[in-house]
């Protein structure tokens, strides 16, 4: 491959991203603003207090919309709005190791500061066998812990891929649970037996039964690094 192909990969990627990144932006607004004018609500007794969930149904696709408050560098409160495709009350049976938000968040040894980035990693073939619903798992979880405007932890966050693609061309790095620093967090999707978060050495590793499963174990983490659970 040219240096020249090798751009147009990259931007071409970039675009798709800016794209995926602006659909998500957009489509939680407008989420927000059905869920005012059509949704019906339900409270969760969650770890740190109730939480209030809209839910909207729109073209076939239901989401539970979370809002939650952060107060930023600005020093003032902002809210964000988080639609999720599953609401806590489905997900009873997904077995969660203790203090995995906290793995994730933050620095090895310093409960005070988070990562300085983390990594979504997966097998290429994953994105295949799961009809592309590991990406929408990724994004899921990239739109709360991610450093854009409506991140809540502002954490930079990237995909990889645990091994090189067979063929076709792709930029995305090589990221393993072995790749686990002080500073540096990783995220781990996979297919299982069990519907399941749990870690291994510091890696978290998000386990699924199905494609679906993979979508509903994402929303579980995001629900826990929230304090709903």
């Amino acid at each position: 491959m040219t240096e020249e192909t090798k751009k147009k990969s990259r931007w071409v990627k970039y675009l798709i991203f800016s794209a995926v990144v602006f659909l998500v932006v957009f489509g939680a607004l407008r989420l927000y603003r059905l869920s005012k004018l059509y949704g019906n609500s339900y409270e969760f007794e969650g770890a740190t207090g109730n939480f209030a969930f809209e839910v909207v149904e729109n073209n076939g696709l239901k989401q539970h919309i979370l809002n939650v408050y952060t107060f930023e560098e600005d020093g003032k409160e902002h809210q964000k709005v988080i639609p999720l495709r599953y609401g806590p009350k489905e997900m009873s049976d997904i077995i969660v190791e203790k203090e995995v938000d906290n793995l994730l968040l933050l620095k090895t040894g310093d409960e005070d500061s988070l990562r300085e980035i983390i990594y979504i990693t997966q097998d290429p073939i994953l994105i295949d066998v799961t009809n592309r619903d590991s990406i929408v798992a990724s994004l899921e979880i990239m739109k709360v812990i991610g450093d854009y405007s409506f991140g809540v932890y502002k954490i930079p966050i990237k995909m990889a891929y645990t091994i090189n693609k067979t063929s076709g061309a792709d930029d995305l790095p090589i990221i393993t649970c072995n790749d686990v620093r002080d500073h540096q967090g990783v995220i781990l999707l996979k297919i299982g037996e069990n519907n399941r978060i749990y870690s291994d050495n510091g890696c978290i590793i998000l386990e699924a039964k199905s494609n679906k499963d993979l979508i509903r174990v994402s929303d579980r983490l995001i629900l826990d690094i929230l304090g709903v659970f």
